[in-house]
Order: structure tokens, then sequence, then C-alpha cells
């Protein structure tokens, strides 16, 4: 059983997940393969696709102006979209998957977040293997949005999008783009996988994918590598030497207006206490703080990432939109409570007074009132038993055996 998962990137949260699920097989002893456009750093069966070269002829235009990829022509399209709104991309790529070498010896391909990657219109009439799709947002059912907002018309067709109502050219590229979707998949067989059961709800509804079996599938983590630290060695990473009460919030962009970082500041501000320190992981835009924050950049690097949930006492995600967020599972994993909002599948995830706390709503106040009863020790919370539910639920060998169970179904033949 060869496997090829397709993953845009190999960072990003749904880049990491799908590396995680090609570890998580290799343990396994499967012959999994992951490649990507780019990718990031080395591991294992990991491959980057070789981009196509322009022929002279087509450099020269491109010098003078008068030609660009399919990939540039999308850039330039989305470019005016503000940069804290969760991101647009379109069906169609300048690549080629199907005619790389390591594609033609897999019996299955499983894509993942493949936006600015796969092209819709000759994958899927090209493609002659399996296929299992892991959605890690919904961008693959809708006209290009990764997050819909509270928008349906992805159950339809897209048409009257409010998200993008104030600008007519974005409505007719959506429409243009749910369209080549659509004729690229009208006789295609794949198989759907979600992480959470609020994804596979959407996906099983949209006009695009609910003609196709879903699977339920959670992400998994190495759990031996997100667990339980001493605080005051965690702190030390950050130079923490204090002795309030630590809060973590984690986004790849911080000013991402879907992650809620400006929602947990403003509930921190109507808290107005003193024994609060702030720590915020992330790519920031310059900005003054009133707040006592202690920013640490982006962080990649696993050790420290743990370090980071283990010098803290929860955990906040007030995501708005979210599927099954890689930092909630490490939080767990690790030990912290989670104090969030019900988005997607967090509320599937997060049980109050057991290993979190939800807010009532998805405000501000909501929040602040969520973190008072956390500081004014509402609920007892066990380290260990967080950890251990985590454990259960999200460890790595549970999911690669579940996709195997998948794999098998797919190819009728028995894995021993």
């Amino acid at each position: 059983m060869k496997i090829l998962h397709i993953s845009t990137s190999s960072s990003g949260g749904a880049g990491i997940a799908a590396t995680r699920l090609h570890l998580g097989l290799l343990k396994q002893g499967i012959d999994s393969h992951i490649l990507y456009l780019d990718i990031k750093s080395e591991l294992a069966n990991s491959h980057e696709f070789a981009k196509p070269v322009l022929n002279l002829f087509l450099k020269i235009l491109k010098r003078l102006k008068l030609y660009r990829t399919k990939s540039e022509k999308n850039k330039l399209i989305t470019s005016s979209i503000a940069k804290n709104k969760t991101m647009f991309s379109f069906a169609e790529s300048d690549f080629d998957i199907t005619q790389n070498e390591i594609y033609r010896k897999a019996d299955i391909i499983n894509l993942h977040w493949v936006s600015e990657f796969i092209d819709y219109p000759s994958f899927f009439k090209d493609n002659t293997k399996k296929i299992v799709w892991t959605l890690h947002d919904q961008n693959p059912f809708t006209g290009g949005c990764h997050y819909a907002q509270d928008c349906t018309t992805f159950k339809s067709d897209c048409n009257n999008c409010p998200v993008w109502a104030d600008n007519t050219n974005m409505v007719d590229y959506i429409k243009k783009n749910l369209s080549i979707k659509i004729k690229s998949l009208i006789d295609v067989k794949l198989t759907v996988v979600t992480p959470s059961k609020w994804l596979l709800d959407q996906s099983s509804q949209s006009s695009l994918l609910g003609k196709f079996n879903h699977y339920h599938i959670p992400n998994g983590l190495d759990t031996e590598i997100f667990k339980n630290q001493k605080k005051d060695k965690a702190r030390s990473y950050f130079k923490i030497t204090t002795n309030k009460k630590v809060l973590l919030f984690i986004s790849d962009k911080l000013f991402e207006e879907r992650k809620g970082f400006n929602l947990l500041k403003k509930a921190l501000v109507m808290l107005n206490r003193k024994d609060i320190l702030l720590l915020a992981v992330g790519t920031k835009k310059d900005s003054k703080d009133t707040l006592n924050v202690h920013y640490t950049g982006h962080i990649s690097d696993d050790e420290k990432m743990v370090a980071a949930y283990n010098a803290a006492d929860a955990f906040i995600l007030p995501s708005l939109e979210d599927n099954l967020p890689n930092t909630m599972l490490e939080a767990l994993s690790c030990g912290i409570p989670l104090i969030g909002f019900r988005a997607g599948g967090i509320g599937e995830c997060i049980k109050t007074g057991e290993n979190g706390i939800l807010a009532d709503e998805n405000s501000a106040s909501g929040l602040a009132k969520a973190i008072d009863e956390f500081l004014s020790n509402k609920y007892k919370f066990s380290n260990e038993l967080i950890r251990n539910k985590a454990y259960i639920n999200f460890n790595q060998q549970k999911q690669a055996i579940s996709y195997l169970t998948l794999y098998k179904e797919l190819l009728n033949e028995k894995y021993n």
C-alpha cells in the first residue's frame, strides 16, 4: 500500500496536520510519502514539487509584463483583500501533479490543504488513483472562501454571497471559481475526511462535495512530544519570573480577525486585573499595548512550543471560526485547560469544568466572563486528567489506524 499526501506547504496548521498523519503512517510501517509545493524542513519520504520552467518566449513576454502565470493572476486579484481577513483562493494553478513520478507510484492520493497547488480541471481529469480528501477548512466546497463566516450559499451556488457583497468583482470570481470546481468534479469519485464533526456537517450539505462519502477522523499528534513539563522550567524559556497568571494565545498571524486576538485584548481590558500576563505567540503588526503582553514572535520549534504551553496556566482560543486547531490538541496534550468559544471543532472537544471553559457567547464580554471564572477558581482542573483525555482522543497512532482502515476499504485489500 503506497500513500501519497499532497499539501501546499509543510508549515501552517493544515501543513503540520498533514505532516503528522504522514509520520503516523510511517510509524505503522506504511509506505507513505508527502509532496509539498513548498517545503520548509526535510523529513522522511518528503518531496518538494519541481516547479515548471518557462520557455524563452514566455520569459520575454513576462519581462514585458505581457504574460502572467495563473498563480500571479490569482495573487493580483486577491491583493486588495485586507491582511486581517482570512484568505481566498482559486481552483486553478500552474501545476500538474499527475506527471510527477512519486504520484505514479501511489495507490492512494490523500489531498490536504491544496490551494494554489492543485489545478482542479487538469488534476481531476487526469487522475487515475483513489482519492481521499482531508479537509482543513471550507475552501474545497466554496467558491473560494476558506471560512465562509455565516454564509451558507455554498449549499447551492454561491450566488448573492454576503461576505463579498460590497465587491462586485469578487462575487464574479466566486461564481466562476465554483463553476470550475463543479465541472471538474462531475464524474469524479473521492472520499472526504473531516477532522471535526462541524466541518463534516458543512461539507455534507455543500452542493459540491455533499454527494461523496464522508468520514470523521480527528487529527492526531505525537503525545510523547507534547506533554507536561515543570512550569518553572517552561517559563525560563521566555524569561518569565512573575507569579502572575499566564494566559497563552497562539496564532500564525496575531492580526487575523478570525482568530480573535482583538477580542481577547478587549476582554482583558474589561477585566482590568493586574495579576495577568498574556503570552502571545505569532506574527504581529507594530502596535502599542497598554496590556501586560509578552510577545514571542513566530515559533516553529516543537520544544519551544511545548515550553510555551507549559508556561501557561490556561490557553485562550477565541477563534470565531475554526476546524480542529492543532493548538487546541497541543495544549490539551500538555495538560493545559482551554478557554474559548464553541466555534467549529472547539465546542466538540472542550467540556466546561473538565478540560476548560467555553464562553456563553462569542464576544469580548463573554470571553472576559469565562477568563474571570478561571481566575476565580470556579472549577478545579487536573492537568493529568486533561492530558489523559487528549491522549485517548488525539494520539497519532489512533489517527493513523483510522486512516488505514479507510484506505483498506478503498483498495479492497486486507492490511496485516
